[in-house]
């Protein structure tokens, strides 16, 4: 099975039977779950709701064609992801960096209302990140915000509890009993923003790449560049090992188990072969990555039994799934079987004599098939599709080219 790098998120579809859908039921259901997923990215309540009335649409025109899926949860959420990330492609950077900054510093709202949106949206984006319905970066981001929301309400709760004083004179012991109290505050304040400068993994693992600055894809990021909350710095490789993403043809995808063998090999790595276990099968059929085929593919994902030193994050691989295996099967390549009605046949080389055999066959893979009866290890067989062969034939192997010594 031909392996391909890369993978773009789309939704596949499969016919289904099911001709009507009950659209009032899915709202009902779903539209609040939906909402959430599409504030999560867009951070606007308006853009929000347009996604979702956009996922209905989209339900309703395909109503008669309703993909026959195993969680339709998960396929709208897809669905609202999608159209969530392009809605907010199509926004201009600075028009959506600056609607979001004023809705973190707007004065309209106060910090305990604010520290409980904050918690709000943090727990609900937690529940969909153990959907995986958002990534972990989307998570961090909400955390950072919850962080902020919480030192922020800190700030205005011990700023109440100093108003108080503020009527004392310059001169007396209240004024600077609680001057000293503020200045504590403002150094505790000060060493908890100083914490938030400390980054940490959420797993151990190795750093790969720094990510660039935002006005200058050419420079990374320095020590002393200014970052904000939810910003990739790093991309890093966990201590997990490496697992491969091949793209498995919808029709060889039924006999693909989890648990089965593959056998990595590559261009990159000649020579070497990996072994990994199939680790997971996508729910969904995905459009082909090749433009000029029709076809769709499932994402299969191979873990890897090691990880040698040579590869490294990005490299093409070409993946063999083991889905049966047959100890000491006698096999041939695919072109050498012959078809004879329900009856299969090969050429076998008697003396330079091509003789015709009936066998059965067993299993057949993309190259070979494997013959249950009628050969023996070692015959000699025409391997190709030979014009004008018959039984009882003269033939002659072709000599393999042998490789000619250099000349100095």
């Amino acid at each position: 099975m031909a392996s391909f790098e890369g993978y773009s998120l789309a939704l596949g579809s499969i016919e289904s039977a099911r001709s009507e859908v009950d659209l009032a039921a899915l709202v009902e259901t779903y539209s609040a779950l939906l909402f959430r997923v599409a504030h999560s990215v867009l951070r606007s309540r308006p853009e929000a709701e347009d996604v979702v009335q956009d996922v209905f649409v989209r339900v309703l025109e395909h109503r008669r064609t309703l993909p026959d899926v195993r969680d339709l949860r998960v396929w709208l959420i897809r669905i609202a992801w999608n159209l969530a990330i392009d809605r907010r492609r199509r926004i201009r950077p600075e028009q959506f960096d600056v609607s979001f900054a004023e809705g973190l510093v707007g004065s309209s709202m106060p910090a305990d209302e604010a520290l409980d949106e904050a918690q709000r949206v943090y727990d609900a984006d937690l529940s969909l990140f153990n959907n995986k319905a958002i990534p972990r970066n989307q998570l961090d981001a909400d955390k950072a915000k919850l962080d902020q929301a919480r030192v922020a309400y800190n700030q205005a709760l011990e700023q109440a509890k100093l108003g108080a004083v503020s009527g004392f004179n310059g001169n007396s012991v209240q004024y600077a009993v609680a001057a000293a109290r503020k200045a504590q505050i403002l150094n505790a304040q000060n060493q908890q923003q100083v914490g938030f400068t400390r980054i940490v993994a959420p797993f151990e693992g190795t750093i790969q790449t720094v990510a660039a600055q935002t006005n200058d894809a050419l420079r990374s990021l320095q020590s002393g560049d200014p970052v904000t909350a939810g910003q990739a710095l790093f991309t890093m490789s966990g201590g997990a090992g490496f697992i491969v993403k091949a793209q498995v043809d919808e029709q060889d995808v039924i006999n693909v188990k989890p648990g089965q063998r593959a056998n990595v090999s590559g261009q990159d790595f000649p020579g070497k072969t990996i072994v990994g276990r199939v680790a997971r099968i996508a729910p969904v059929a995905t459009k082909s990555t090749d433009a000029t085929s029709t076809a769709k593919q499932v994402l299969t994902t191979i873990a890897l039994g090691s990880s040698p030193s040579f590869l490294k994050d990005g490299m093409t691989a070409d993946v063999d799934i083991l889905t049966s295996y047959v100890p000491k099967a006698v096999v041939v390549p695919n072109d050498a079987v012959m078809k004879e009605g329900s009856n299969s046949y090969v050429y076998v080389v008697e003396r330079g004599v091509a003789r015709k055999r009936p066998i059965r066959v067993g299993k057949v893979a993309d190259t070979q098939t494997q013959v249950t009866s009628g050969l023996a290890p070692g015959d000699d067989v025409v391997v190709a599709k030979v014009p004008g062969l018959a039984d009882g034939k003269r033939v002659k192997p072709l000599s393999s080219p042998k490789p000619s010594p250099s000349r100095k």
